[in-house]
Order: C-alpha cells, then structure tokens, then sequence
C-alpha cells in the first residue's frame, strides 16, 4: 500500500524517488545511508574506538571535478595518453583537494557554533578546534569529493563515434575509465585526514560552463561540445532516443564504482493513465540501480486550467493549449540534475535549459 501511494505521488508530481535498500546496502558494508541532497552519499565508517558503524552527524567538505571531454579532447584518439592526462589532472585535482581540507581544518570553531559546538557534527562540549572534529578518533568520517562530468562527451571524443553505447569494446572503456579514478584515489586516501570518495558530478551550470571553455579553446567539434553542454555524469545521453530498460541496463554498473554520488532518471510521457508501465519501470530501477527517477511531467496553466506537459525548448516553456508564457501563471517542474526544480520562475544556466529541451522521452 506504500508502494502504491509512492507511485501515485510520483506519476503526480515526479516525486519520491526509488532507493533499492538492497543494492544501497551492498556498496555501503551493509548500510542504509540516504544520499545528502540530491545525489551525494557518505561513505561507511566505523568509530576506531568503539568499531560501531556511525551515520548521522557526519558531513561531506566539498567537491572538485574534472572535465573528461577536454582531456579526450587532447588526446586525440591515443588512449593511453588520455590516462597519462587524467592522471595529470588528478594531480592537480587532489592537490586543491588537500587545500579544502587545511582549510575546512584550520578554521575557527565559533565560525559556526551550531555546527561545530550544538549537535551539527558533534554535540559534546570536549571539542577544543576544528580539527578534533576530523582527526584522530574522528578520522575518516567525512569526505571530500572527486568528481568528473560528461563522459559520454569524452567517449565521442576518443573514439568518433556518437551512438558507442552497444560498442562492447567502448562500454568497457567507459567503465575502466570511472576504475581509474578510483584506483588513483585509493592511492592518495592514505594522505588525507577526511575520506577521499568518488562523485557522479551533477553539473547543473559546470555542464554548460566546461563545454563553453572547450568550445573556445577548441572549436566546435562535432557530437563533442557542439550542443552547450556536456552530458551529466555517466547518464546515457539525453537526446539519443532509447527505450526505459536499455538506459536502466546500460547505466547499471557505474554508480557501484563512483559510490559517493549517482542518480539514474527516464524522460517518460505523462504516465498517470498506464499505472501499470510506471510499476514496471520502478521494479525493473529496484532490482538493477540504487537512486532512481522517473521524470513524467505534470505541468498546469493558471491562465487556461490545463494540465498534462508544457512545451520546452531552450528559451523556456509555454502552455500547449492557450501559449501562456508567463512563470508567474503557470506550475512547471523539472529534475534539473537529481533535485526538482522550477525553471519557469527561476530560470537554469542556458546549457542545462538547451539539455532539459532535448531529452527524448524514452519509450
């Protein structure tokens, strides 16, 4: 019956989401961590001293990401010297991620008295600085992010070819790509007071912003950076037409590698009259994702009283039925990257407004 109502909520207003509990708990030793914000997760840590699991309190310091295409880019087709790039750029990655920990160290307690004194992040009165909150005792139970944005852009980029998502050979790549990060950030987690973790980069206005310095520096290159934006993380690419189980299958092996921040959505068509197509969709998210969404628009028009799905393009949306234009008049939500937004009355970077234009719907 939860179920049941979940779904009807969702069909309605495109939220909840779906959390599969079994596949959280297998990537987190057993726990059932829910994700800060729209996608970022913590990782499982046990206090040395006690060697319990703990999982409130706790806090991520921040997040730096790399620009994937840009490095395939330079690459220009030589794979091994694209690794010898992402190495390079992880260097200087993680060099700006100790900085963020030093400073996040270093600062004064009374700077955020309800943080760092009130229950925040601890709630005993024995805490002298900052730095006790993320050291000894406390070692390891906050994190700092890697992330990365646009790999489908990077796998274009390197191989030349648009629709490389049932190349087996490039598939792999993909996944071996995301490996590499991680095997470099094992090899740095030593260095580092807060835990080193891997991030699925929303890239609300960094999509729009990495793709426009790449442009400049580059030129337009075809299926790379000629569309405003890089896609999101490791999603499918929101303009290729597929179906809901081909995208759950295809993104299915990345979040288990970049485990400190995923979400895994489907552009459907209204789907409050075919409860039983939105019920199989979300079993088929349960059994092989872990954060997952359906995006089944449900717009409504002050002016007119209409309700189903606004027209999109990339200058904004407008009523179907009678052209209302105007945000203030009309209830228009979109996930803008794992969160709901309403773009209508606050307006998204033009690189993400051009990207919600061109999903496809798939079905």
């Amino acid at each position: 019956d939860i179920k049941e109502l979940a779904m009807e909520t969702s069909r309605k207003r495109i939220y909840p989401d779906l959390i599969s509990v079994e596949n959280l708990k297998s990537i987190k030793e057993g726990n059932v961590i829910s994700p800060m914000g729209c996608r970022s997760y913590l990782h499982p840590w046990k206090r040395p001293s006690t060697g319990e699991y703990e999982i409130v309190g706790r806090n991520n310091i921040g997040v730096t990401s790399l620009n994937l295409p840009r490095l395939a880019i330079q690459a220009e087709g030589n794979k091994d010297y694209f690794f010898e790039l992402v190495s390079d750029a992880m260097e200087i990655l993680i060099d700006s991620l100790h900085t963020r920990e030093d400073v996040t160290l270093s600062a004064d307690i009374e700077s955020a008295p309800i943080m760092y004194k009130s229950g925040g992040l601890y709630g005993g009165e024995d805490i002298k600085s900052v730095r006790d909150l993320y050291t000894g005792d406390n070692r390891k139970r906050s994190t700092v992010s890697v992330g990365y944005v646009g790999l489908h852009n990077a796998m274009v980029a390197l191989f030349g070819k648009k629709e490389w998502h049932k190349d087996e050979e490039i598939y792999q790549f993909s996944i071996k790509t995301l490996q590499f990060l991680q095997d470099y950030i094992d090899s740095v987690q030593d260095d580092f007071e807060v835990y080193v973790s891997l991030y699925s980069t929303p890239s609300e206005s960094l999509a729009d912003r990495f793709a426009k310095l790449d442009r400049e520096r580059f030129g337009v290159i075809k299926d790379v950076n000629d569309m405003e934006y890089y896609e999101n993380s490791f999603h499918y690419p929101s303009f290729l037409n597929t179906d809901p189980f081909s995208k759950i299958e295809f993104e299915a092996p990345y979040y288990k590698i970049a485990t400190a921040g995923f979400m895994h959505y489907v552009e459907m068509p209204n789907l409050d009259s075919n409860h039983k197509a939105f019920e199989s969709i979300w079993n088929e998210a349960h059994d092989k994702l872990c954060y997952f969404g359906i995006n089944t628009p449900s717009d409504m028009c002050y002016e007119c009283g209409f309700k189903g799905e606004f027209k999109c393009d990339k200058y904004g949306y407008s009523c179907p039925k009678c052209g209302n234009s105007d945000g203030d008049r009309m209830n228009v939500v979109r996930r803008l990257c794992g969160y709901l937004g309403q773009p209508a009355k606050r307006p998204v970077v033009s690189g993400k407004q051009a990207e919600i234009a061109n999903r496809v719907k798939h079905n």
